[in-house]
């Protein structure tokens, strides 16, 4: 943990007493000088063997404090500071994310491998705190990384990867995303992809390991500690829920089928992770006595702890008020009894009638009187027309194959982003709206002399 920590984060020392990273930094910093004090023993014993120099602790003391003075000046400023070289650097910032993701160090299995197993029987920390101490040691590390300024050309093309990824992850946590890889991928933790209700199942069943009994005891243990990361995830969802952050019915409806496929079965026997550790027993034949305990504590912890848990949060998710913020208008694929496609849904949408679909007097769709309107073809800009919008911003999209028709673009649209655009410019566009402050790559696109938004934000 770096010390330069910004005024908006935790306290240092609340942070160092939380963090698995800063318990290895106290070991290495008690275990280098008791290192290098056997090392020099060795010397002084080597020297006297070979040369006949009289054993005296000053020698010792002559050969062990030069080493200890060096590795503390290289040491403390390459755990706590900034380091010496931008390479120490990354691969501190690599460690320091890890350390504390327990589920990914299971999926890499760094540890395990040189017999380290301080996370096997741990869950993710998913409570607000720990997210906002991970959003501390993100910016921590930005702040730091910016820092650098005469380095190689290869090691700036490193910098600036970590620097997008850093900010990527900083803007997430802004809006609610979790900010670590296995769950930064959506502002709804609870959905039917990769929501963490189903991170979890496929986390124990695919990434956690049973080599031996000891990884079936850490198996116990962690369905044993789901109902605290359920918790967790429920009063994250309660506190978005608040913001009137709340998934469309759509994808409510598909957690709500997801987790009763899981939860809802005649035979504990029959529950997915104990048949997945009863295989793994199998494979790994522990006595007869550990086999009989650890499957027993397993049924435990489904029947009272990870299965009721999961049930709680399916009547948490049936009670989520519906969000009528979010309307997803789409072709949506229908399946048959058998699984089967068979078609999409009534009326079909293309793009030469979405005007019809958009109307005002359409009562399945609550429309806005301000609209962003985004589309690549020129038939898109109708789709507002008949919406009763009072204040219409249409962006298109006109890629390179397509330039003839740069005309009729620039007639239809407010704004036309050339080439093989992304949403960028109107993230730019957007925060300028409503007051955001610009990321780099937003502030850097704005200062540009034939950015296409610099008029239109400019007269705004």
């Amino acid at each position: 943990m770096p010390l330069l920590i910004n005024t908006t984060c935790y306290k240092f020392f609340d942070a160092m007493y939380t963090s698995t990273a800063t318990t290895l930094y106290g070991i290495l910093l008690l275990g280098i000088p008791l290192i290098l004090l056997v090392e020099s023993l060795i010397v002084q014993l080597i020297l006297q063997a070979t040369l006949g120099h009289v054993f005296t602790w000053q020698s010792l003391l002559y050969i062990f404090v030069p080493q200890w003075v060096v590795s503390w000046v290289l040491l403390i400023p390459t755990l706590f500071y900034k380091p010496y070289s931008i390479n120490h650097f990354f691969l501190r910032a690599f460690l320091e994310m890890l350390l504390d993701d327990y589920m990914v160090l299971s999926l890499l299995r760094i540890p395990e491998s040189v017999g380290l197993h301080f996370h096997a029987s741990r869950l993710n920390d998913m409570s607000k705190e720990a997210r906002k101490y991970q959003l501390c040691k993100v910016q921590n590390t930005l702040s730091i990384l910016r820092s650098y300024r005469k380095i190689t050309p290869e090691q700036e093309v490193s910098k600036k990867i970590l620097e997008f990824s850093l900010e990527t992850i900083e803007q997430g946590a802004r809006l609610g995303a979790y900010i670590y890889p296995l769950f930064a991928t959506s502002i709804y933790p609870c959905n039917p992809t990769n929501g963490v209700q189903n991170t979890l199942v496929e986390f124990l069943l695919n990434q956690h390991q049973i080599n031996n009994t000891r990884d079936a005891r850490d198996y116990v243990k962690r369905v044993q500690a789901s109902k605290t990361f359920i918790d967790q995830l429920m009063e994250d969802m309660k506190e978005k829920a608040q913001k009137q952050v709340i998934p469309p019915d759509f994808i409510l409806e598909k957690v709500l089928e997801n987790i009763s496929k899981l939860v809802d079965i005649q035979d504990i026997h029959e529950f997915v992770l104990y048949k997945h550790l009863v295989t793994k027993l199998d494979h790994i034949k522990p006595s007869s006595a550990e086999r009989q305990k650890l499957l027993s504590d397993l049924l435990q912890a489904c029947e009272t702890v990870f299965i009721p848990s999961y049930r709680n949060l399916r009547t948490f998710v049936e009670d989520l008020e519906t969000n009528d913020l979010i309307k997803i208008v789409s072709n949506v694929m229908e399946f048959d009894a058998k699984g089967h496609f068979s078609g999409f849904s009534k009326p079909h949408i293309h793009s030469l009638h979405k005007e019809k679909i958009l109307d005002k007097k359409n009562k399945n769709y609550k429309l806005r009187t301000n609209a962003l309107l985004v589309g690549d073809a020129l038939q898109d800009r109708l789709m507002t027309k008949n919406a009763g919008c009072d204040l219409v911003l249409a962006i298109g999209f006109l890629n390179d194959k397509n330039q003839d028709k740069l005309p009729y673009y620039l007639e239809a649209y407010d704004v036309v982003i050339l080439g093989d655009g992304n949403f960028t410019q109107i993230e730019a566009l957007l925060r300028e709206i409503i007051n955001i402050p610009q990321r780099n790559q937003t502030k850097n696109l704005l200062n540009q002399s034939n950015s296409p938004l610099k008029e239109i934000i400019t007269f705004s």
